[in-house]
């Protein structure tokens, strides 16, 4: 008996986009999902006038791709993706306060 091709990568999609939303329901991984969407510079403009552009643009489509599906399952998913970022804002803030008292210690000393 064959599988249709169409109906597997439905599934294959579906089972990836429940997989997304579970990650998504914890802290950690929340904010390693906005570290990864982070880092695929998203946010970034790709142009670079030459052909650095094309792997720009590569990184860029993964970050829309996570963004996309989560969209995809409603306001629940965007939901999820802006308490990614509100959390993701909130760690950087706390790193950045963690490093500034040690420095501080370290000037006392």
């Amino acid at each position: 008996m064959e599988v249709n091709i169409k109906d597997f990568n439905d599934s294959i999609k579906i089972k990836a986009i429940n997989n997304l939303v579970s990650v998504m329901g914890t802290l950690q991984g929340r904010l390693f999902v906005q570290w990864l969407i982070k880092q695929c510079g998203q946010e970034n403009t790709s142009f670079t006038g030459n052909t650095e552009i094309y792997f720009n643009e590569g990184r860029r489509s993964i970050a829309l791709i996570i963004e996309e599906n989560l969209r995809e399952t409603g306001l629940d998913g965007l939901n999820l993706l802006h308490q990614s970022e509100k959390d993701y804002i909130q760690h950087k803030q706390e790193i950045r306060r963690e490093l500034e008292e040690k420095d501080k210690d370290k000037r006392r000393q």
